[in-house]
């Protein structure tokens, strides 16, 4: 092998190992940030679909929305952001579910604003944050699937916002093990995709 090619081969190893560590690390990231619970008084709670990608399963839609139901009734924000997008066969359908839901356990008609935005996560908190905007607020609390938080959370702080997560746990949302490792493997792509430009 020529000098050159053993360079090309060095660079070549370095360059998968520099990937491996930095999958790991996004990886051990998303775990963490699937069991934090960052809850804290915020201008809105927004509830996002599932994960790009995912299908939307009834028992994780009904965890985000009880999820945001505590917060609003504990008092934490004034109104809620209820997302809709490609995760859904029918949005505006969903979204009309989604409030009725919320109705039915004591939320104000008024503190819900509903989203119908058919694109991924980033193009959905694009929207979301001019929602806010718009109200001159910039503070939020994302409700998503534990293991979309991480991407969720930085997509909307890369947009300017002041977001804290509080996701619900996989066992609320009834994801099995190979589903939760399914997920993992998912978001780390999604995670890679908009750091690197490429999703």
């Amino acid at each position: 092998m020529t000098q050159i090619g053993r360079e090309l081969l060095r660079g070549a190893g370095v360059l998968v190992g520099s990937l491996i560590v930095l999958s790991l690390a996004i990886v051990i990231s998303i775990v963490v940030h699937a069991g934090r619970d960052d809850a804290q008084a915020a201008a809105a709670v927004v509830v996002l679909p599932a994960a790009d990608g995912a299908a939307e399963s009834t028992p994780g839609r009904a965890a985000r929305l009880d999820r945001a139901n505590d917060l609003y009734r504990r008092g934490l924000a004034p109104r809620l952001l209820l997302v809709a997008g490609a995760a859904h066969a029918d949005p505006a359908a969903a979204l009309a579910e989604d409030r009725a839901y919320l109705i039915q356990r004591g939320m104000a008609a008024s503190a819900i604003v509903t989203i119908e935005t058919p694109a991924p996560t980033a193009a959905s908190l694009r929207n979301v944050a001019a929602q806010l905007r718009a109200s001159g607020v910039d503070s939020l609390m994302i409700v998503a699937d534990p293991y979309h938080t991480l991407l969720a959370t930085k997509i909307a702080r890369d947009l300017g916002l002041e977001a804290h997560s509080t996701p619900v746990s996989p066992r609320s949302a009834a994801l099995s093990a190979p589903e939760q490792i399914a997920a993992i493997a998912s978001e780390l792509m999604a995670y890679l995709g908009y750091v690197l430009g490429i999703g």
